[in-house]
């Protein structure tokens, strides 16, 4: 026997077991609570047989991952994976995915985040002390001016005395 025809033939009997496996399914799931029981038996194929056709899940579950954006998008490295055909639970998880990436991706974030609180205290501490200088030269402005007044007033008040004096000695020669 050849290789070719060994080969031709072990895949005629997966082929054959795979289709029997396929109708004792259905037909089970087809029937209430009965259960069947189907014998394969294997046998000899006499020349090549060439089988069409799909094989379809009877029952399918969708499974949901993270999705990536953007173009320097990284990589997800699997850390835990259930094995395919496995019964799994609701809420039971398929596959684990290495934290580090984005455990690292947030700390980063997490440093933007308090950088930018400190621009924004800076910037609010700044804004303080630009008030503080204005109100302080607004109050310098205001003494000045309360001083040149009051000395203007004590100037003006001189000149009338003066003035009076000089006229009560005009009256009194």
């Amino acid at each position: 026997m050849t290789l070719k025809r060994f080969l031709a033939l072990g895949a005629c009997v997966v082929v054959l077991v795979g289709g029997a496996w396929l109708v004792w399914r259905r037909s089970a799931a087809s029937r209430d609570d009965a259960k069947s029981h189907a014998a394969v038996q294997v046998a000899p194929v006499p020349g090549a047989l060439r089988l069409s056709g799909t094989v379809e899940a009877t029952r399918a579950r969708t499974v949901f991952v993270p999705r990536l954006a953007g173009q320097n998008a990284p990589t997800l490295v699997i850390t835990r994976l259930i094995r395919a055909g496995s019964r799994v639970a609701a809420g039971d998880p398929i596959v684990e995915f290495d934290p580090q990436e984005q455990t690292r991706a947030a700390a980063d974030r997490r440093a933007e985040l308090v950088d930018l609180d400190g621009q924004i205290a800076k910037k609010g501490s700044e804004h303080a002390i630009s008030q503080a200088k204005d109100q302080t030269s607004v109050t310098e402005a205001e003494t000045v001016t309360r001083s040149t007044s009051a000395h203007a007033c004590s100037k003006r008040c001189s000149i009338h005395r003066s003035k009076r004096r000089s006229q009560r000695r005009m009256r009194d020669r």
